[in-house]
């Protein structure tokens, strides 16, 4: 992204869009914290934990990381919403190969990107404003002029993100069961197609 957007909210507060810094991982992990613990989660993770997930996210080399960031009412820094992308490791993701080999995804193709997170801060003031729209738009544009063919997201089956993935054209891949996470469904959209 390399700089920043001012984006206005359904309701008409502004709000920043930019890039991640490590100053923000406080707030990122209060963030995820809100959002992650209530329904339909109910994550319950100490706050080192969330922090050691930052920490491994900030090393990955081809990162898309992005936080929202009001402008009004002198809230200055704190993030109120959060996208993170990254290469997908498919040696992480076997549950994949199979419905990948089925749509005829190369499984060997280093040009598949990960959105790992997509949050915002909960209640009226700030979800269904909009934001996790923004966030998603702002993740496809980076991650397909980065060179990626595919972009694979996953959420909840009950999850508020699961119609922004439809808007987007992300497609379900159906018949892929998480092991670890049999709650999640996942999506991929297919870059160099409209």
């Amino acid at each position: 992204m390399k700089g920043m957007k001012t984006i206005q909210t359904k309701s008409g507060l502004l709000a920043v869009l930019r890039d991640y810094s490590t100053a923000d991982r406080e707030s990122v992990v209060e963030l995820f914290r809100k959002a992650f613990s209530g329904p339909p989660y109910f994550e319950n993770n100490p706050s080192e934990v969330i922090r050691d997930l930052f920490r491994t996210y900030e090393m990955e080399p081809d990162l898309f990381f992005h936080v929202v960031t009001p402008i009004q009412n002198g809230e200055g820094e704190t993030v109120i919403g959060l996208s993170i992308a990254y290469r997908l490791d498919l040696s992480k993701f076997r549950c994949l190969e199979v419905p990948f080999e089925e749509m005829g995804i190369s499984i060997n193709s280093h040009n598949i990107a990960y959105g790992a997170e997509l949050a915002v801060e909960p209640g009226e003031r700030w979800r269904n404003q909009g934001i996790a729209t923004i966030m998603m738009a702002e993740r496809i544009r980076l991650v397909r002029e980065a060179g990626f063919d595919y972009l694979i997201g996953r959420t909840r089956f009950d999850s508020f993100t699961n119609p922004i993935y439809a808007r987007f054209g992300f497609i379900r891949i159906e018949g892929l069961a998480d092991p670890d996470f049999p709650e999640r469904r996942y999506f991929v959209k297919d870059l160099n197609s409209a």
